[in-house]
């Protein structure tokens, strides 16, 4: 018995004296590091073992992770914190701002429109102008008017986003463009709209989502706007943003993740990309999961995962398009308006939760935040369980 469990004792002996310790090598190792974990039982350290992108060893001592491979890098005590996420970003937004001429900052009309007059003499070559941002509380509740900007512009096509981007300002000429005419029907009356005379004509204010639509018939994603959109990703990076989440390209969405894609697969994209499909018009709803899902088929990687659908659910109160339980003190029975009913929303999440997909609201009204959170409560109770994937 003695020479059996020796011999047993032996062959463990041998066993584990002869597993490579390459195995228990690093890839990257950082040492003498002050380390923030986010762990609340070890909240810091000072060392780091890093093998197949993956953590293997936080703590005081990582000199037995480290091979003739390994890379080490002594941080002589600078600062590591946890990659930082940015859960609401539109990189593809800043990007196609490459093309928006900004005006001056103005507080009075007239100021205002010796801004605009200065854009448009100063841009002779575009075949279509598009600038910003002028302030709401220059107009009254029914916005600024097309006949301003025909007198500066009467043939090209020029487009003035306000100084919260959620309305823009078109002369007639835009307006002809893009099809608009006393026919085209709103979006959502109240929220998303094209504001008109008491003829039924287009004044040239055009609100939230019908904004987005409109303007999205003026733009195309040229190379200095891919150029841009890398080298934000790429200052986002510099700031320690590991992560971002891409919360609606106003229209674009395939447009821009297509750039991403080819970023990624050149090995250029230097963020992890989690990307939206934006609902902004409900009759986009019944299609809205399908719509998202085969963006996520036709983009999703390792580092790309178009995973979310953002719900453009009401305005922002600068523009009176929030909605809210009682009326803007200056608008007498406006209330703003919402994108769907809390139904719908209920719907929605049930079918997001069951494609293992994610769900982040735009809502400011209290109204329209209450409903939010409603549906989210009626789903829960469905579920018997709280939604999993809801921003």
């Amino acid at each position: 018995m003695f020479k059996l469990w020796s011999l047993l004792a032996l062959v463990i002996t041998l066993v584990a004296c002869s597993s490579p310790a390459i195995e228990r090598h690093a890839d990257i190792v950082l040492i003498n590091a002050d380390i923030h974990t986010s762990d609340t039982t070890r909240p810091t350290a000072s060392a780091i073992a890093i093998q197949d992108r993956t953590f293997s060893y936080v703590g005081q001592d990582a000199s037995t992770y480290i091979g003739p491979e390994t890379k080490v890098f002594d941080l002589g005590g600078k600062t590591v914190i946890p990659g930082i996420i940015d859960s609401h970003s539109h990189p593809g937004w800043v990007a196609l701002s490459t093309h928006v001429s900004e005006l001056e900052d103005t507080s009075s009309l007239d100021a205002l429109i010796t801004s605009i007059e200065k854009m448009v003499t100063e841009d002779t070559t575009s075949d279509i102008l598009i600038g910003g941002f002028w302030p709401n509380e220059l107009f009254g509740v029914n916005g600024p008017t097309r006949n301003i900007l025909d007198k500066i512009e009467p043939t090209r096509p020029l487009i003035l986003y306000d100084s919260w981007g959620h309305t823009v300002w078109a002369n007639t000429a835009a307006l002809d463009y893009a099809g608009i005419t006393s026919e085209t029907k709103d979006l959502v009356p109240g929220f998303s709209f094209y504001q008109r005379d008491e003829k039924g004509v287009a004044t040239g204010w055009v609100t939230e989502s019908a904004a987005t639509a409109f303007v999205k018939k003026f733009q195309t994603i040229t190379p200095d706007i891919e150029k841009t959109l890398l080298e934000y990703l790429s200052y986002y990076r510099n700031l320690g943003v590991t992560t971002i989440l891409d919360a609606g390209n106003f229209g674009l969405d395939r447009e821009i993740y297509a750039v991403i894609s080819r970023l990624d697969k050149e090995g250029k994209l230097p963020v992890r990309y989690h990307g939206s499909y934006t609902l902004f018009k409900p009759d986009d709803l019944d299609n809205a999961v399908e719509s998202l899902k085969a963006l996520g088929q036709e983009f999703n990687s390792e580092q790309v995962q178009i995973d979310t659908l953002k719900l453009f659910f009401d305005g922002v109160l600068e523009t009176r398009t929030a909605a809210l339980t009682e009326s803007y003190l200056d608008a007498p029975g406006n209330k703003g308006d919402m994108l769907l009913s809390q139904d719908q929303v209920h719907r929605l999440i049930l079918d997001l939760e069951h494609e293992d997909l994610n769900l982040h609201v735009h809502a400011v009204g209290n109204l329209a935040t209450t409903t939010i959170l409603n549906a989210v409560e009626q789903a829960h109770q469905t579920l018997t369980r709280p939604p999993a994937h809801n921003r």
